[in-house]
């Protein structure tokens, strides 16, 4: 019961924004199998306000999905975030946090555009975490 407690209950409203979100995993439940893992095919694409009721795929996992199928879904997914997986995982824990709470909230947060810079800066700044760690322990003597 307190000003924040106030605005945590606040923030768990369901705006139609927020109701979007969950409604665009409904087109999942119209693809066959074969859709599941090559991609939904042009008339499913064209239909997507008459499924959800909305016009746009905004959550980019689903709209990958929808539109490249599962097997290349995963192949991207890897691709964006190896880089940033290897560098985390070789390094201290609060890398390996970072790193989780990233995927989580490119998850949670539809906007893809939002999140390519900050994959970018991400990973610049895990190289330059992993290269400092690397010429301190040079001077060091560590290897």
């Amino acid at each position: 019961m307190t000003p924040i407690g106030a605005r945590i209950l606040n923030k768990l409203h369901v705006d139609s924004s927020a109701q979007a979100r969950f409604d665009v995993f409904i087109i999942l439940d119209q693809l066959s199998f074969s859709e599941w893992l090559l991609g939904a095919p042009a008339s499913i694409m064209q239909n997507i306000e008459f499924y959800i009721g909305i016009n746009t795929i905004e959550n980019y996992i689903v709209g990958w999905i929808v539109s490249f199928g599962l097997i290349s879904t995963v192949l991207l997914l890897i691709a964006c975030f190896s880089t940033a997986g290897k560098l985390a995982l070789n390094g201290p824990a609060q890398l390996k946090v970072a790193l989780f709470v990233l995927l989580g909230a490119s998850v949670t947060n539809n906007a893809l555009a939002t999140k390519t810079p900050v994959l970018l800066f991400f990973i610049s700044c895990l190289y330059l975490v992993y290269s400092t760690k690397a010429t301190d322990d040079e001077k060091v003597g560590v290897k």
